[in-house]
């Protein structure tokens, strides 16, 4: 096993979770603050963060499992798990309430843990990740980005990439940040050997992979709507974030009750490492002023201070209540052609009425004819009713990852972690994928609510 690296205060030890040893790195004494790191990184990318906490905070830095000096099994690596880890983390440290905070991957188990135990999370502070309700008119343009996880997520080929293939852990490092001088060369070979390793290339393989298969597919298909934030949540983004630029991450509307979305001049996608100290002042600050739907992310302090206490209220940022939309709901779709075939009853009566029932025929007759021009025009292009109209540039974007699935997928014939349910599942999107392309496309313009095809004839936005 690795030596860990040494930091000042920090003690360490290791604890059964269902199963599985995970390892912590515990700091400090006071309130608890658990700290969840993402990838390619583990309890080490808080090495900055923690002697600026430790004297008010008892800091809790979690190996996630895979990672780190935490096990490594063969499953588990999907959101609904990683949650599992942490609250039985949580009850066997004894701890019933917490602070938390999360980047990238931990981030997202992160919005996961208070939606579905707000009771253990008193504050959130989120670091470089969006939250379960992105805006999919800004996400699809930005697809493009992750292209490099379209690798990492394939079978035997992502284990392979990151532990024969040290420069692209490297890579991610040193791309995740604005300027490269933040780093010591010491912290980035730490992460590198990490990621390197057998068990833990193939832990960021099924994590990348159980994402792709499971927490996208819930996006796509509003999974999410139900749900609403309570916890307090403050979201830091960079504003030179290769991964999600500050055009993703909008507000969460009615799903968050106080959610603040703040974005950091001049900084990329490892906020902890360019700004420990902005990020050391959120966890006792981090009740959002801001209610509902944001109208848009407030850039960030640079150099500047950022305000004193979060948790105030201010006006200047107290976002506008949404209006409630008291109209009548539309009418039902078979109406045009009710009112068609009650003309078309009332036309012979009205004819054998004389010069007055003529009349009537005449104006009815014109009013017929704009029903009968509804009820034969094509149908109208359907758009997001929360998200507002999707883009034709998002459209292509998707449909180029979904015909380029096509080429990559079928030679990935077998997936050894899953069971034999879902091999036959995955067997039957490969097939989809090789040979009916447009059954995918279809499904997409579906999702979008777009009505035929761009390019061929269709209706599109």
């Amino acid at each position: 096993m690795r030596q860990l690296p040494k930091v000042a205060g920090v003690r360490h030890r290791m604890i059964d979770v269902r199963g599985t040893r995970l390892h912590l790195a515990e700091a400090g004494e006071g309130e608890p603050v658990l700290l969840l790191h993402g990838f390619p990184q583990h309890w080490y990318a808080w090495r900055k963060l923690i002697p600026q906490l430790a004297g008010e905070y008892r800091l809790i830095c979690l190996d996630q499992r895979g990672f780190g000096w935490s096990d490594a099994p063969a499953r588990g690596y999907g959101t609904d798990p990683r949650v599992d880890d942490v609250l039985a983390l949580l009850d066997a440290l004894g701890l019933e309430r917490v602070r938390l905070i999360g980047h990238d991957w931990g981030a997202w188990t992160g919005f996961h843990l208070c939606l579905r135990a707000p009771h253990r999370i008193s504050h959130y502070l989120a670091l470089n990740m969006m939250h379960p309700w992105p805006l999919h008119r800004r996400l699809l343009p930005q697809a493009w980005r992750f292209w490099y996880t379209a690798i990492l997520e394939q079978p035997l080929l992502g284990r392979l990439v990151l532990a024969r293939r040290p420069s692209v852990t490297r890579w991610l490092l040193h791309k995740g940040v604005a300027d490269r001088s933040v780093w010591e060369p010491a912290a980035v070979e730490e992460f590198v050997r990490s990621t390197g390793e057998p068990d833990r290339a193939r832990a960021g393989e099924a994590l990348h992979r159980a994402f792709a298969l499971r927490d996208i597919a819930r996006l796509l298909l509003g999974r999410y709507r139900r749900l609403r934030l309570t916890t307090p949540t403050v979201l830091l983004g960079g504003e030179r974030d290769f991964v999600l630029p500050p055009g993703v991450l909008s507000g969460a509307g009615r799903h968050a009750d106080a959610l603040r979305i703040e974005v950091v001049e001049d900084c990329g996608h490892l906020l902890h490492e360019e700004r420990p100290d902005l990020v050391a002042r959120r966890p006792g600050r981090s009740s959002a002023s801001a209610r509902g739907r944001a109208p848009s992310p407030q850039r960030g302090y640079g150099a500047q201070a950022p305000p004193e206490d979060l948790g105030r209220a201010r006006p200047d940022l107290q976002a506008a209540p949404r209006p409630v939309d008291h109209q009548a709901p539309p009418r039902p779709a078979q109406r045009p052609q009710r009112g068609l075939e009650r003309y078309e009853r009332a036309a012979p009566q009205a004819a054998e009425d004389g010069e007055q029932g003529a009349v009537a025929v005449r104006d009815r007759g014109h009013a017929a004819d704009h029903v009968r021009a509804l009820h034969q025009a094509p149908p109208r292009p359907q758009h997001d009713v929360e998200h507002g109209p999707v883009t034709q540039r998002a459209v292509r974007a998707t449909l180029f990852a979904v015909r380029l699935a096509g080429f990559v997928l079928p030679s990935l014939s077998h997936v050894p972690e899953l069971p034999y349910g879902r091999q036959q599942m995955w067997q039957f999107a490969l097939q989809v994928a090789r040979h009916r392309p447009h059954r995918v496309e279809g499904s997409v313009h579906a999702l979008l609510g777009i009505h035929g095809r761009p390019g061929r004839g269709g209706h599109h936005p």
